[in-house]
């Protein structure tokens, strides 16, 4: 498996390379198609995208292509798929209790899922999307914050799960990054009064 990977992420590098500052958009393509179906991890397009831009101007490129595409996600979830997807969950004592605690989340605890490193976005999308009281802008403010978090983690710190829990800094610092993203969502959930 991890030959088929570091298989697979050598020919998109060498691909994304080989055509030049043309593959900054297919970067971002990719960061906004894995934000909506995952099939690469994402760090591997963030990767790439310091590769071709350097790391500030290829964060910056992360960053705005990770929130369109969450926020397609988003869109296309609770416009188009809501009914199907609320159905299929409704009828599962799961299921339920997914959408409960969907519904009961605050911009503060979007921002936190949101920020943290390994959790799959495109779930949080989804659940976000079916979520009868996750308005738009509350979606938004919590990506926002969130993924400025996130984009600096796999900037930054970039590790994987395995090295970060056996690195007891690389941990200190994800607990650090998750405090300051709680404390600006608080921050700007009291500013503007959204839930």
């Amino acid at each position: 498996m991890k030959e088929l990977f570091l298989s697979l992420y050598n020919n998109i590098e060498t691909f994304i390379l080989s055509i030049g500052y043309f593959g900054v958009l297919v970067t971002a393509l990719c960061i906004v198609f894995e934000s909506i179906i995952p099939i690469v991890p994402v760090a591997l397009f963030f990767a790439l995208s310091c590769m071709i831009l350097g790391k500030i101007y290829g964060l910056i490129v992360a960053y705005i292509a990770t929130i369109i595409g969450c926020m397609l996600s988003y869109i296309l979830v609770s416009k188009i798929f809501r009914d199907k997807f609320h159905h299929f969950l409704s009828k599962k004592k799961a299921g339920r209790k997914v959408l409960a605690f969907v519904d009961s989340a605050s911009v503060t605890s979007l921002t936190v899922i949101m920020a943290i490193p390994f959790a799959p976005a495109f779930l949080v999308n989804i659940a976000a999307g079916l979520s009868d009281k996750v308005t738009k802008k509350t979606f938004l403010i919590s990506l926002l914050i969130g993924k400025a978090f996130l984009v600096y983690f796999w900037g930054f710190i970039g590790t994987s799960l395995k090295n970060s829990l056996s690195d007891p800094l690389i941990i200190v610092k994800i607990i650090i990054m998750l405090l300051i993203a709680y404390i600006i969502s608080q921050i700007v959930n009291k500013k503007l009064g959204v839930k």
